[in-house]
């Protein structure tokens, strides 16, 4: 199963493939000397998902946006325990 496929199965509310529109928007940083150009981008709208991502993933690289606090992002993406109900 492709990355994009399964990411969007997991929920995630905006997954960019190269081509897509809001791809290029997506990849841009601050040094223009530095191409970054992963096959496959979430832009995440949520906390809900980050945590998708992250707990779905093998293996992730995540970049946070501006303003976010470390307490959001490990709200976000710490495993909760399960409570017997």
């Amino acid at each position: 199963m492709r990355t994009s496929t399964a990411l969007r199965q997991a929920g995630v509310s905006r997954v960019l493939e190269v081509g897509d529109l809001g791809y290029a928007d997506a990849v841009a940083g601050f040094d223009l000397a530095v191409e970054f150009a992963p096959d496959v981008v979430v832009d995440a709208q949520s906390p809900t998902d980050v945590a998708s991502v992250v707990v779905g993933g093998r293996r992730a690289t995540a970049r946070v946006g501006a303003g976010s606090t470390w307490d959001q992002v490990l709200a976000a993406t710490t495993p909760r325990p399960h409570r017997a109900g």
